[in-house]
């Protein structure tokens, strides 16, 4: 089956017999029909209308995601292939190999064609390409994310530079002031061992300066997502 045994045993030849169509339960069938009891030889009964067939469940396998990887896991009962529930028209077959996927796949096809020349072509995929598939919507949504998040930086910086380049032209004239005034050679004299520009000053101005304003940025972000939905709706 591919799926690790987890009670009891797999569907074996010898179920291909006259007797009661053997079958086996994933987890949460399991725990959803038998929370306290073993499930192994009871018998069960598909629910659906026209299908009376019978089945005794022979083992217990780990839940398995076929659709999505974002499926809830359902209860689930595997019958054996020689002795299906419904009439199937096709077959879905788990390969685990070790080898190059490529030279597997054409040994298949040829394994397939030598057993019947007028069966069709089978169609074969890698568990990694179908993995692969199914997060296609996850991926798009991730890179139109990234995308919005861009140009918000983007529109972010423009308007920052803007404002700044506004007060810097604004205060043209009391920038020349100072430098006519020279006041960094004032505070130089008055303490001892500061260069015209101290590197490791500038650099713990700017962490402080970093550092207050991520704490002024965080702490009214916190609050805010602490705050209930419908007192935010009603707040004017």
């Amino acid at each position: 089956m591919g799926i690790p045994i987890l009670l009891g045993r797999e569907i074996e030849p010898q179920d291909s017999g006259t007797g009661p169509r053997a079958a086996v339960i994933n987890q949460t069938f399991a725990r959803q029909f038998f929370p306290n009891a073993s499930p192994i030889g009871k018998h069960v009964r598909d629910t659906y209308p026209g299908n009376p067939a019978e089945m005794v469940i022979v083992g217990v396998v780990s839940d398995a995601k076929y659709d999505s990887l974002r499926e809830k896991m359902r209860p689930r009962i595997y019958a054996p292939l020689f002795n299906p529930m419904w009439e199937m028209s096709a077959a879905v077959y788990e390969v685990r190999t070790f080898a190059d996927p490529t030279s597997v796949s054409a040994s298949l096809r040829q394994a397939v064609q030598a057993t019947g020349t007028s069966l069709p072509p089978v169609e074969i995929r890698t568990m990694s390409g179908l993995v692969s598939d199914s997060l296609q919507t996850d991926r798009f949504l991730q890179q139109l994310s990234e995308g919005f998040g861009l140009l918000a930086m983007l529109l972010a910086s423009i308007g920052l530079y803007g404002i700044m380049a506004y007060t810097v032209a604004r205060r043209t004239r009391d920038i020349g002031i100072r430098l006519a005034l020279g006041g960094t050679h004032l505070v130089r004299s008055m303490i001892f061992g500061l260069g015209f520009a101290d590197p490791v000053a500038l650099l713990v101005a700017a962490a402080l300066l970093a550092m207050v304003a991520a704490l002024a940025g965080f702490l009214p972000a916190w609050l805010a997502s602490r705050v209930d939905p419908m007192v935010a709706l009603r707040y004017e």
